[in-house]
């Protein structure tokens, strides 16, 4: 059985964008934006978001081939997600309350926002225990054919 830290490695080497992603995604949060163009907190956020969603996605699609089905349907399902939320944030910077002033309009869209994302959160959950299965099986699998 290989230990956790060569699965680790053999990762970062096939699949360098989904540990690439959120270096990137926390230097485009590092980088002071705001300083050069008038951009809310939120959009900011909203670009990091966009750079680790892109990265999922990307990755995916580059090695589609060598993932299994829920695999695939995780990761690719996961850069959507964080793409989907840097959308929201990019193009609603009135999420930050010491910008704007909050709407009741406003306040029943972020509270249907943070219900969707929590419901979308709960299936991507269920669908990452399907690939953890799935790479436990395929694991398994092998070492039964190493012996």
């Amino acid at each position: 059985m290989q230990s956790y830290i060569n699965k680790q490695w053999y990762r970062a080497r096939h699949y360098p964008l989904y540990f690439f992603g959120p270096i990137l995604a926390f230097i485009v949060f590092l980088i002071p934006v705001q300083q050069y163009i008038p951009m809310a907190r939120f959009q900011h956020y909203g670009l990091a978001l966009a750079a680790w969603g892109m990265a999922y996605v990307l990755q995916t699609i580059w090695s589609w081939r060598g993932l299994g089905f829920w695999t695939r349907l995780g990761y690719l399902l996961t850069g959507l997600y964080f793409s989907s939320a840097a959308l929201v944030f990019y193009t609603n910077p009135w999420f930050d309350v010491r910008v704007a002033v909050e709407s009741q309009e406003q306040t029943n869209f972020r509270h249907i926002i943070g219900y969707i994302y929590l419901s979308v959160t709960l299936i991507l959950a269920a669908i990452w225990f399907m690939s953890f299965a799935e790479e436990h099986a395929r694991d398994a699998h092998h070492e039964q054919q190493e012996h």
